[in-house]
């Protein structure tokens, strides 16, 4: 009795904590969490609004007569301790505005927009909505920055403990996209790197490779899709990384222990094997404290495997910011520790805390996932051949029109959806839909993808017709595909 009144009394913080953020934007519950919180406060390129946390930067131009357009909002002291983001911007172009946040009033606009690429994507919600209701109401921001650091520990030491693993091997960050930047700095600092990754694959991986000047290998065009190709290009080309979303994103597809295992195997030693298991997988519902990393470090002692993971999918704590990398090699342990963030939010610890001791959301989360696929699949068994759903065991899956013209009549119909809905609206941006299919010509002479390759709108290796959903999106989504069939 006492352990389901516990329960309950999770699942009541829970829909409190989120109800209201989905009501807002007109979510249907039956569809899942979504990233409705982020949508008037967060980055928002996906809906074509300027970048970053559009409202923070509305509300600190108006009350404290700021040039909107050249205004960077960053995580408390991250660009003058340690190495995260040090040394981008003088120190006395930094403002402390908050105990969370500092703004940057950059020279120009365009040194905003390139100081944007290295700062984070994403900032924790809490830490905007207060600033944002301070100003409003006038009131005088506090600045208390002593027990970051402390709070950063606490987050590490909760989460190694529930892990049972050693908090030196695990590092921290503002989501796990900023894992992947903070790699791909690291080892960019020194020289030139290159990464192998089979396509298609997650879109913002590439692109924060190209950000920081990474070179990329893919499969060869020559040679069907597979492990085994894999592990040979991988042996032809000895990269410096190979990155692997699993599940993929964008197709769904989950590699199993022993196809890691051969991809393990075909990589020298020195070569950092990155796993990206921050989408969801339908086969392995506790996706935190990741299965493989724990079996593949025994199995491959002397390599170099690094594990990306976060509570944003699964816990629907995308607000919260908080991202993580498992480690097997004490320099992978040392290259991203010295890149975190100095501080998380002030609620971070709490709401992670929460939903390490019990988390209903998940369940709610996969509920929803299988009730989209069954959705979709009726749709798609009553389409006649006009669309093919690629078999996903992740949030995310593909499918193929068989006309580019109905691919794009879906399309023009989602951009008619209510547009605070960011999970319907979200895959309709450029790089949810195919930018056609890598052949040998877009192989330079040593085997990297071209920039011309590199530079097309859309997911490589998919085709034009192609386009990626989310399974935790709106259902007008779905009543947009039913309509793009229908007409």
């Amino acid at each position: 009795m006492r352990e389901h009144g516990v329960e309950n009394q999770h699942i009541a913080f829970f829909e409190q904590a989120r109800s209201s953020e989905r009501y807002e934007v007109g979510e249907d519950f039956e569809y899942g969490p979504g990233y409705a919180s982020c949508i008037r406060d967060y980055f928002q390129a996906e809906l074509g609004v300027g970048r970053p946390n559009n409202q923070l930067l509305d509300v600190l131009a108006e009350k404290k007569s700021l040039p909107r357009d050249r205004i960077v909002p960053v995580m408390a002291s991250s660009c003058s301790i340690g190495e995260y983001l040090h040394d981008c911007v003088a120190p006395e172009d930094i403002m402390p505005l908050s105990t969370d946040l500092d703004i940057i009033v950059c020279r120009t606009s365009d040194e905003a927009t390139r100081f944007r690429q290295d700062a984070p994507i994403l900032l924790p919600l809490d830490a905007t909505q207060s600033v944002i209701a301070a100003l409003n109401e006038g009131q005088t921001l506090r600045t208390d920055r002593k027990h970051g650091k402390h709070q950063r520990e606490f987050l590490r030491s909760s989460i190694a403990k529930i892990a049972g693993m050693d908090a030196k091997a695990l590092s921290l960050h503002l989501g796990g996209d900023e894992v992947i930047k903070a790699l791909f700095r690291g080892l960019t600092s020194n020289g030139n790197a290159t990464m192998f990754v089979p396509l298609p694959n997650y879109f913002d991986a590439i692109s924060f490779a190209r950000q920081y000047h990474v070179n990329i290998v893919s499969d060869n065009p020559a040679r069907k899709a597979s492990v085994d190709a894999w592990a040979e290009r991988i042996g032809q080309t000895q990269p410096g990384v190979v990155y692997l979303s699993n599940p993929n994103n964008p197709l769904g597809y989950h590699l199993d222990l022993s196809q890691l295992r051969e991809i393990m195997a075909a990589t020298p030693v020195t070569t950092r094997v990155v796993v990206d298991e921050v989408n969801l997988s339908r086969q392995d519902r506790n996706q935190l404290f990741s299965t493989p990393w724990r079996q593949l470090r025994k199995d491959f002692p002397e390599h170099h495997l690094i594990v990306i993971d976060s509570f944003s999918k699964s816990h629907n704590l995308v607000t919260s910011r908080v991202g993580m990398a498992y480690t097997s090699h004490p320099d992978d342990a040392e290259l991203l520790r010295v890149q975190e963030p100095p501080r998380f939010s002030s609620q971070a610890p709490y709401e992670v805390g929460r939903t390490l001791l019990v988390d209903p959301v998940e369940r709610s989360t996969v509920a929803a996932m299988e009730s989209f696929y069954r959705e979709l699949e009726r749709i798609a068994q009553t389409a006649r051949g006009a669309l093919r759903v690629f078999p996903s065991q992740s949030n995310f899956c593909t499918i193929f029109f068989n006309d580019e013209k109905m691919s794009n009549r879906f399309l023009e119909y989602v951009k008619g959806i209510d547009p605070r809905t960011i999970p319907a609206r979200c895959i309709a941006g450029v790089p949810k839909i195919g930018a056609g299919e890598i052949t040998v010509s877009d192989l330079t002479a040593n085997g990297t993808l071209k920039d011309e390759a590199l530079s097309r709108k859309g997911i490589l290796n998919l085709p034009k017709s192609a386009v990626r959903l989310s399974t935790l999106s709106h259902r007008s989504v779905l009543g947009a595909l039913e309509r793009a069939l229908r007409d």
